[in-house]
């Protein structure tokens, strides 16, 4: 039984450039900086190809993965929804409007993974 907790992956995305963020293994990722946030990876528009990153070592006596993000929801969202992929299962975090508090949410996706997610503060504008 493993109770102890592994951090497999850490990322502050402080690149000096797109080349770093795609040799630590990111697919389709863009580095930009927001005034707010610093050094953020995005920004994305809806045609944009979709960012992928795929996370090795976890060990296969974990009885299960906690998966922590910031998603920064910047500039014009108006009703648009935020996806995650995780093990081929596309699970969406529901829909985002600008300047809306969209508060708590979580669900249980149909292969049985359990998600939450929060808005720490108010829509950044």
């Amino acid at each position: 039984r493993c109770d102890e907790e592994h951090v497999i992956y850490y990322d502050k995305f402080n690149y000096k450039s797109s080349k770093q963020l795609k040799k630590s293994g990111w697919v389709n990722g863009r580095l930009a900086y927001d005034d707010f946030f610093g050094k953020i990876l995005g920004r994305f528009d809806h045609d944009d190809p979709v960012p992928q990153k795929r996370f090795d070592g976890i060990p296969t006596s974990a009885s299960y993965v906690f998966l922590e993000f910031d998603f920064l929801e910047i500039d014009d969202w108006d009703g648009e929804t935020f996806s995650v992929a995780l093990n081929q299962e596309v699970i969406s975090l529901g829909g985002f409007k600008r300047e809306i508090n969209e508060g708590r949410r979580s669900g249980i996706s149909p292969n049985g993974i359990y998600w939450k997610s929060y808005s720490a503060r108010p829509p950044h504008k």
